[in-house]
């Protein structure tokens, strides 16, 4: 079976889980808002969307402090897109449109949501191959790429924890950042969610 027809059946098994998760009355919120963050650390390439969203700042860092990133970043991605998918309970229909191939093992699968009250919405998905796996990399939302929109943030963030610095110091200061991007996603990973204009796109409550 060919890269792009795996990415497009992850993405279906994918949609009606998360349909099937809204509708199902039997549980809470709490235990509907795990269960979509479980299906989105399954389904997301975490380490990969985590080193492009501080670009340069990962090639600086020694290991210890990319593991501890990584795992920061984990928790808020999981908490920030969460909500995103909590959205799938104003969504009658998920189809797959199309799936295509970019290279070896990376695919674009374009899916059209049917909300409630007739609306359609077009989401795109970046699918890399991660050990075999088709795994998501990026969620396009009316043009709106996900990633991009991290890697933007991201970058204000280092920028905020970045000092003056020179000569022996410059090394320590470049790592300092990473585990300063760590340690605000730590703190306020939680309660992040989603920007107004990106819940707005996919039919979400934009009122914080």
């Amino acid at each position: 079976m060919s890269f792009e027809r795996v990415a497009a059946h992850t993405i279906e098994q994918l949609g009606g889980e998360a349909l099937a998760l809204a509708a199902d009355k039997a549980l809470s919120d709490e235990d509907r808002a795990d269960r979509f963050r479980a299906m989105l650390a399954r389904e997301l390439d975490i380490p990969t969307l985590a080193r492009f969203a501080v670009a340069r700042g990962w090639r600086r860092a020694e290991p210890a402090d990319r593991d501890a990133y990584v795992d920061a970043f984990s928790d808020y991605i999981l908490a920030r897109y969460g909500t995103v998918l909590d959205g799938a309970r104003d969504v009658e229909r998920f189809a797959i449109v199309g799936a295509h191939r970019i290279s070896d093992g990376d695919a674009i699968v374009t899916t059209r949501l049917t909300l409630v009250d007739r609306r359609q919405l077009v989401i795109a998905w970046r699918m890399c191959d991660a050990g075999g796996e088709a795994k998501i990399l990026d969620i396009v939302v009316e043009g709106m790429s996900a990633a991009q929109t991290l890697r933007q943030e991201f970058a204000a963030v280092l920028r905020a924890n970045d000092g003056p610095h020179g000569g022996a110091d410059r090394r320590a200061a470049r790592t300092g950042r990473l585990i300063g991007l760590a340690e605000t996603l730590s703190c306020h990973g939680s309660a992040i969610r989603p920007p107004a204009c990106y819940r707005s796109r996919i039919g979400i409550d934009t009122v914080d």
